[in-house]
């Protein structure tokens, strides 16, 4: 009746009628309480931009038969994509089916989460007709094109992802995903790494041993480290291996000493590999130097039992600041970012530095290139058709995951997930010890971090 009408009425199949909201509400109180915001639908830029108006629909169930009394019942229909918009099924075989002749088409990319959701049914239906190859790489160019909204929602939920990036066969987001994997594999349940196919799981426990031993050489390097003015050569004149010629370094030896209980304190803790931000506490602040760690407060704990003159005092901070500097470069492959996402904007609290090459990925699925992958547990149950019985198993709770993760990110600016960027870390360093915003130490300061019961015995002689 109305073309620019904002409801429809949908009396039988061959029945509609467009109206306008505010003239039902002005004339009739059911349309008054049901035509409100809350039961509207919001229109996609696409259905805006063909000219669509619909927001409300409503359906004449319970139709009395020819000669019976009764008004019927209008029901209201969430989805409006009966009549105001294709089912979108039907565009995903219409554009499946197209690409076999070579024609190319656009996926509506306008905001991520439905890019996702068209995404997913791309895959279900391309899947059920063994062709993922005829769709994976437009459907890839679509997924990077979100650019960090994209890896933003992969590090919050790599699970998620690394089973989609499979499906698609997406190289560049099976990377992404792996490397978030092997950042946060201490922190994932035994339930979470089973969920994951056989292959991508061995692969993601290699790259985690993997830098598992990267990380225990690190330590092993800084255990061992002395800055090099500090060395003595065999053989050197007798004067420079004086007692007296080590004695001029004695301010080293110390700063070296302090900087070396500092470490080995947090080795013994597990706030290193073993930690369930695989060493990221420790490995971050070894990498920042400078304040991160050993501040002049914590110097001062160490005073407290070896006092030193002021000039001293400032002479073993000067010290104790060039050895951590002398130290950051051995850390430094640790702290690479490997990663697309840009995590000076938007940081994570685990490594990202384990590179993933293409091979990997390309292995996961190249012997099954044009065929629907043989997921083991979770195979053909999940294909669509209409004689087909659809089970929601992991493949769909996983795309949902990724769907429901990235929806968050239109809302927030940082990671969701375990590892938000402003996230409270309230596991104790020691006793009465707890890390703080800077990367210190609350009550206690330096000498607590041994996890001693009073702290005071860790220096010096009873």
């Amino acid at each position: 009746m109305c073309a620019n009408g904002d409801v429809l009425i949908v009396l039988a199949p061959d029945m509609h009628l467009k109206l306008h909201a505010a003239m039902l509400q002005r004339h009739s109180k059911f349309f008054r309480e049901h035509l409100i915001q809350e039961n509207a639908t919001t229109l996609s830029s696409t259905l805006r931009a063909r000219g669509e108006t619909m927001r409300w629909r409503f359906d004449l169930v319970e139709r009395p038969e020819i000669g019976d009394d009764g008004p019927g019942k209008l029901q209201m229909v969430a989805d409006l994509s009966g009549n105001s918009e294709p089912n979108p099924i039907y565009s995903h075989y219409t554009k499946i089916l197209g690409s076999f002749y070579s024609q190319q088409f656009d996926i509506e990319d306008a905001d991520i989460t439905a890019l996702l959701r068209e995404v997913v049914g791309l895959i279900e239906v391309s899947e059920y007709l063994g062709c993922v190859h005829a769709v994976s790489r437009t459907i890839d160019a679509a997924l990077l094109g979100q650019g960090q909204i994209l890896f933003r929602s992969i590090a919050s939920n790599p699970t998620a992802w690394v089973d989609l990036a499979v499906r698609v066969q997406s190289a560049s987001v099976f990377q992404e995903a792996v490397v978030h994997l092997t950042g946060q594999w201490n922190t994932l349940g035994d339930d979470v790494k089973g969920s994951l196919d056989g292959k991508v799981r061995e692969l993601c426990a290699a790259k985690a041993h993997e830098l598992d031993e990267r990380k225990k050489m690190v330590e092993c390097r800084i255990l061992k480290f002395y800055p090099h003015h500090m060395g003595r050569e065999v053989g050197a004149p007798p004067g420079n291996v004086s007692r007296m010629s080590y004695g001029n370094d004695i301010m080293d030896w110390i700063a070296l000493g302090v900087f070396r209980h500092w470490f080995s304190s947090a080795l013994a803790l597990d706030r290193n590999r073993r930690a369930e931000d695989g060493g990221y506490w420790l490995y971050s602040r070894l990498a920042e130097g400078q304040n991160a760690y050993l501040t002049k407060q914590e110097l001062q704990s160490f005073h407290e039992r070896f006092p030193m003159t002021t000039r001293g005092e400032n002479v073993l901070e000067r010290h104790v600041n060039q050895l951590k500097e002398d130290v950051r470069p051995l850390v430094a492959e640790l702290m690479k970012n490997e990663s697309q996402l840009d995590c000076e904007r938007f940081a994570v609290q685990y490594l990202t530095c384990v590179k993933v090459e293409k091979t990997k990925a390309m292995e996961m699925w190249n012997d099954k290139r044009g065929e629907m992958l043989n997921w083991s547990t979770q195979a053909s149950s999940y294909a669509p058709g209409p004689t087909s019985t659809i089970k929601k198993g992991k493949k769909r709770s996983k795309a949902e995951a990724a769907v429901a993760a990235t929806a968050a990110l239109t809302t927030t600016r940082e990671v969701p997930g375990p590892f938000r960027e402003d996230s409270d870390d309230d596991r104790p360093i020691a006793k009465k010890a707890k890390c703080n915003g800077a990367g210190g130490l609350e009550e206690g300061g330096f000498v607590e971090i041994v996890g001693s019961e009073s702290g005071a015995e860790d220096f010096g002689e009873e």
